[in-house]
């Protein structure tokens, strides 16, 4: 995915990359390992900052990658600081999707580019079986609501981007979404019994639910994945 994304928009190593929602910094050390960029990685964690921050040295990227904690939606940096914002599974962490794409235009120089690739919802309209699932999901994986690819489309285009691309690559994650279900269903035995046991948080509990249910709302048509991508 990190590959893909950088081709989409051209990554190289006069790119300077604000890497929004780094999480223990996986992209940002990519980004500097195979484009060559600088990178900026910000989450809200600062323990992912402690991690990101150690990972980036032990792979000799300390020179080129550095992590902060700050909100996405408001970061405490200067306008037009960055050429390409990143964000790879972060966007459906925003409570309001438009609020992180203003910020990323706000952050952007002119000509530089923004990527994003994050699960989506397909479809508004649910049944009660449906809405039962969808919540099971989304409170499993702290997500507050997922954005449809119109709705996204239509925040980039209100924000100012220019070259709105979109790619539906849902065929591609299915894959993994299967495996996940896969593995969560064989070990559906100890997830019982060490729940019946209190050996496991509320908080691993409806991970572990996510990781059983995601595959359907996947496999119905429910939610999806795309990548967007835009320039300034």
């Amino acid at each position: 995915m990190n590959q893909v994304l950088a081709e989409q928009i051209g990554i190289s190593e006069s790119d300077y990359v604000l890497d929004a929602g780094c999480g223990l910094g996986g992209s940002a050390i990519w980004l500097a390992e195979n484009c060559g960029a600088r990178v900026l990685g910000i989450t809200l964690s600062e323990k992912q900052v402690e991690y990101a921050t150690r990972f980036a040295e032990k792979r000799g990227v300390a020179d080129r990658v550095r992590f902060q904690a700050a909100d996405f939606c408001k970061v405490p940096l200067e306008d037009e600081r960055f050429d390409v914002v990143w964000g790879l599974e972060s966007s459906c962490y925003a409570i309001r999707k438009q609020s992180f794409i203003q910020e990323a235009y706000r952050l952007l120089r002119k000509g530089g580019r923004m990527v994003i690739a994050d699960g989506l919802a397909k479809r508004t309209q649910f049944t009660r079986k449906e809405w039962k699932v969808i919540l099971i999901c989304l409170n499993g994986w702290a997500v507050p609501n997922l954005a449809t690819p119109k709705q996204m489309e239509t925040h980039l285009q209100n924000t100012g981007f220019n070259e709105i691309a979109y790619r539906d690559i849902s065929s591609y994650t299915l894959p993994s979404s299967r495996r996940m279900y896969r593995t969560a269903l064989a070990n559906y035995p100890l997830q019982r019994i060490s729940r019946l046991l209190g050996l496991r948080t509320e908080v691993q509990n409806a991970n572990y639910l996510t990781g059983l249910y995601q595959y359907q709302l996947m496999k119905s048509g429910i939610s999806g994945y795309g990548m967007f991508s835009g320039v300034k």
